[in-house]
């Protein structure tokens, strides 16, 4: 149970001085401001010539195929094609901490265009065993060719969506059950956040530095329960829901499994993340989770869900508000704490256990859901009603499902049910209406532009996977190399 302090800190405080006086519990940081080399201007890789890069084009091979449309890229191992925006303010030199480019794993590779088409480069991108990204020009013939690194927190609004499954997905999911957890068969990935102290600072903290350990990554050691959703034979897009255990094991709780299979959902939880492991190992493991299922299935960005109970519920909400980037609704159990103190009984408060996100980030979120779960005999039950007005009123979409005679344990499956519909309702409209779309166009795909044209208008529909069967699509994947795997 969270506990219960006096009001100590008056609520006009200057945020620095709140923030530098106040113990935060659950990470044990404290917040300074500190001058770090990524905060110095340096030249980016994506100038050609002189010129910006107006164009870049994210893929798993430095030979993709032409671009198409929307499904038909992302499923030949295309993450993006567009606008680079401002991702290489993102950029910097790298520094021997952040590891050897020469041993760090191929991931993907940019392809930068000029606005006037006249200079071309091609970028390859890699990851360290510790999720740093690195860059280097290709043909990398000299050794003195700059090794650049991402930022993955200013960035993460841009690479989010490239966790690209590999092209052999169809064969990787089959070597999993439906409807039976089990343990995970294929190496587990790092993710595109480290929670390095930098990192913690920046997301948990609201810009100030952590007094807390890094998280210890080993992926050699990590390990994941997973569940594919019963009938599941057809090729689909998924959902994801991660789930946070407070005890020891991966355990999925069966009142998750009816809901994520009527949805078509797949849950992951990461094995040995009980409250006692420390918070950034914590966080590390699940984006790490994240990141190893959406790259060898094709999940739906807009559809990764946390949720967990107790102290994981609690990891739920703060992985949900700080990283919106990532995850895009939660429905923490009989644990839900936010970013401020929240009153109690008596005059006094909880306190709050992280710090809000920056403005950017936070805004994200306006576009979410949470849905906490308790029950009327929850020792946790006022907190996550506290923290639940304290989201509604900063303009976050909060629904609290309160179950009568519920204590602090796992909610039942109806209840589970009701809170990820609530949760996936704006996304299951659009996708009705992809596949009503679909439908109707199905009627004349007779040919290969036809077909290619239904994919085009109705991404992702049912009517699409049909025609990109049709249009043999699943045989000429084999053509994309997928990446090595993370050393």
């Amino acid at each position: 149970m969270l506990p219960v302090v006096p009001l100590a800190v008056p609520a006009r405080t200057p945020l620095r001085q709140r923030v530098c006086s106040q113990q935060l519990l659950l990470l044990g940081l404290t917040a300074t401001t500190v001058l770090t080399s990524s905060t110095l201007a340096c030249e980016s890789p994506m100038v050609i010539a002189g010129s910006p890069a107006t164009s870049i084009t994210v893929s798993l091979s430095p030979h993709p195929p032409s671009t198409e449309s929307e499904m038909l890229d992302w499923l030949r191992g295309i993450a993006f094609s567009g606008s680079p925006g401002d991702l290489a303010k993102s950029i910097r030199p790298a520094r021997p901490v952040d590891g050897s480019f020469d041993n760090a794993s191929p991931w993907l590779f940019w392809r930068l265009t000029t606005k006037q088409g006249d200079g071309t480069k091609m970028v390859e991108v890699r990851r360290t065993s510790s999720g740093k990204i690195l860059l280097r020009e290709r043909p990398d013939a000299t050794a003195k060719t700059q090794t650049y690194r991402l930022n993955s927190d200013t960035a993460l609004r841009h690479i989010s969506s490239w966790n690209i499954c590999s092209p052999d997905w169809l064969s990787r999911r089959d070597v999993l059950p439906e409807g039976t957890a089990v343990a995970w068969p294929h190496p587990v990935l790092p993710a595109l956040v480290n929670f390095d102290k930098d990192l913690l600072g920046a997301r948990l903290l609201g810009g100030g530095f952590a007094q807390i350990d890094p998280a210890k990554r080993d992926l050699a050691q990590s390990s994941l329960t997973a569940r594919r959703p019963k009938n599941d034979a057809a090729p689909r897009r998924y959902g994801l829901l991660v789930w946070i255990n407070a005890a020891p094991g991966g355990t999925i709780p069966k009142s998750l499994e009816t809901a994520c299979d009527a949805a078509g959902i797949f849950i992951v939880s990461p094995n040995d993340v009980p409250n006692e492991c420390p918070i950034a190992d914590r966080c590390q493991h699940v984006m790490d989770a994240i990141a190893t299922v959406c790259q060898t299935l094709p999940i739906d960005p807009a559809r990764i869900f946390t949720s967990g109970i107790s102290g994981g519920g609690k990891t739920s909400a703060i992985l949900h508000t700080c990283f919106p980037e990532i995850i895009t609704g939660s429905i923490p159990m009989v644990g839900f704490i936010g970013y401020e103190n929240v009153p109690a009984e008596n005059g006094k408060m909880y306190q709050g256990q992280f710090r809000k996100p920056r403005a950017e980030v936070f805004s994200l979120l306006k576009s979410h859901r949470f849905a906490p779960i308790t029950g009327s005999q929850d020792f946790n039950r006022d907190v996550t009603h506290a923290t639940a007005r304290l989201y509604t009123r900063d303009g976050l979409t909060v629904k609290v499902w309160d179950v009568p005679g519920m204590a602090h344990s796992v909610a039942p499956s109806a209840t589970v049910q009701e809170a990820l519909s609530w949760i996936e309702e704006t996304l299951q409209q659009k996708q009705a209406a992809l596949n009503t779309k679909g439908g109707l166009l199905a009627e004349s795909a007779k040919d290969e532009a036809s077909r290619k044209a239904l994919i085009a208008a109705a991404p992702w529909s049912d009517a699409a996977w049909k025609a990109y069967q049709d249009l043999g699509m699943f045989a000429r994947q084999e053509e994309v190399k997928p990446r090595r795997e993370a050393k």
